[in-house]
């Protein structure tokens, strides 16, 4: 369900009942599920002149929504309606460009029928004639599927493997050491690209990094026995522990949370516990942990006590390991500041868009949600993404270079994505290069579908 948000006001009013979140926080497919593949092959275009169009070949059909999840692979664009109807479309490649595989993924229903239409570019609007694909099916397995595209791409991907140094040397990174259970091995590359979330590779290779720990860290827990109906709103929760702080109870870290239900079940998922992490080694993350499930144990005794419901409400399971919203981030060759999101700052050499406010958690309760900016948008600068000083290392999510109050915004997760993408294509084209060519990496970026 879309929802059109003007203000921080509405984003918490869209909060309110938890059913916005708990639907985002449904459990994903298994990846043993089976899935129906849509596989458009053979795609052509006429000849144009690609300074005025951008061949585009568009797929159109219709889902129940409560019977059908759509992924996608390889597609540029989609559009939405309300009735169920969607369409997804791509830029159809021009003869020697590299393609592209395009998958349809369907779990549950198939629609029983699509249409393909050609347009002059991706806005979809201007039907062009001799734009053609066609269709293929198969099934599979999410995990089949996901392998089979991976060995394609030609990834070298090593699921056992841990980086626990790097060698560099005039500013640039030579290798990556590494360790599995066999002993010790190096990893050469011409680039690099940081996605550690804690800019693990660049501090290693003794790139610029500052470490941050103003905002706190959290830790979810999962209670069963919830009686239905019980109310486990943020204001419900923050009346029982006032009342037992009044009553003498101590070592409460907040006072307000969310708690949503668990699709399936009577468990709800609570985010309410609030950590400080002065450090990211194992001795402080280890007593970090062990304080939170601390925590989780006495909020459960005083909702038991105080809140109508959970009278035999139980602890299901804590969070795997405590998470935390900074560590460490680069030193850039530019840093984004709070001015810069702000004034919703445009910059020539954007390589993707930031668009959620300063989310702040400095204190205990309530977020600060800062500098309300309506549907506006700032560009983040490819320079953010590279540490000051170093030629072929490339950083992505929250470690990119930052103020406080920029990284409060560009630490979620769409925005990760967003930078992880611009990242690797830096890295891809700069791959045995002193320096950088900004618009060929945001021409790339455009070819790819992203937004910038």
């Amino acid at each position: 369900e879309s929802a059109q948000l003007s203000s921080w006001e509405d984003y918490r009013e869209l909060l309110g009942d938890g059913r916005y979140l708990s639907e985002a926080r449904e459990e994903p497919p298994s990846l043993e599920q089976q899935v129906t593949v849509w596989e458009v092959v053979d795609s052509t275009a006429p000849a144009v002149d690609h300074a005025k169009m951008a061949p585009t070949l568009a797929i159109r059909f219709q889902v129940d929504e409560a019977r059908t999840q759509v992924f996608t692979y390889g597609f540029n664009g989609a559009s939405f309606e309300e009735d169920g109807s969607r369409q997804y479309d791509y830029f159809v490649p021009r003869q020697g460009d590299r393609d592209s595989r395009r998958l349809l993924i369907f779990l549950g229903e198939v629609p029983e029928e699509y249409t393909i239409e050609g347009y002059e570019n991706g806005a979809c609007e201007t039907p062009l004639e001799g734009v053609t694909g066609r269709m293929t099916s198969f099934t599979t397995t999410l995990r089949t599927l996901m392998d089979q595209l991976v060995e394609e791409e030609k990834v070298d991907c090593l699921l056992y493997a841990q980086v626990i140094g790097a060698r560099s040397q005039g500013g640039k990174v030579l290798s990556l050491e590494c360790v599995d259970d066999a002993g010790r091995f190096f990893v050469t590359a011409d680039a690099f690209v940081d996605a550690t979330g804690d800019a693990n590779l660049a501090y290693l290779a003794g790139a610029p990094v500052e470490f941050h720990c103003d905002q706190t860290g959290s830790m979810m827990f999962r209670l069963g026995g919830v009686e239905p109906g019980t109310d486990l709103s943020p204001d419900a929760m923050q009346s029982a522990i006032n009342a037992a702080r009044d009553a003498g109870a101590e070592g409460f870290s907040a006072t307000r949370g969310t708690a949503v239900p668990v699709p399936g079940c009577d468990d709800f998922l609570v985010n309410l516990i609030s950590l400080k992490m002065p450090d990211i080694d194992a001795r402080t993350l280890t007593a970090v942990e062990r304080e939170g499930r601390r925590q989780a144990r006495l909020y459960l005794e005083t909702f038991k006590q105080r809140i109508p419901g959970l009278e035999h409400a139980f602890l299901v399971q804590t969070g795997p390991r405590a998470g935390f919203r900074e560590s460490r981030r680069i030193i850039g060759e530019y840093t984004l500041t709070r001015e810069d999101v702000k004034t919703s700052r445009k910059d020539p050499a954007g390589i993707a868009r930031g668009g959620w406010g300063a989310e702040i958690h400095v204190d205990n309760d309530d977020p600060a949600f800062t500098l309300e900016r309506g549907a506006k948008w700032f560009d983040i600068p490819i320079a953010a993404l590279r540490p000051r000083g170093y030629q072929n290392l490339w950083c992505a999510g929250r470690t990119i270079s930052s103020d406080l109050t920029a990284s409060a915004s560009i630490r979620v997760m769409g925005t990760g994505f967003a930078t992880g993408h611009a990242a690797g294509v830096a890295a891809a084209l700069s791959a045995g290069k002193e320096g950088y060519d900004t618009q060929a990496i945001r021409a790339e970026l455009t070819r790819q579908g992203a937004l910038i």
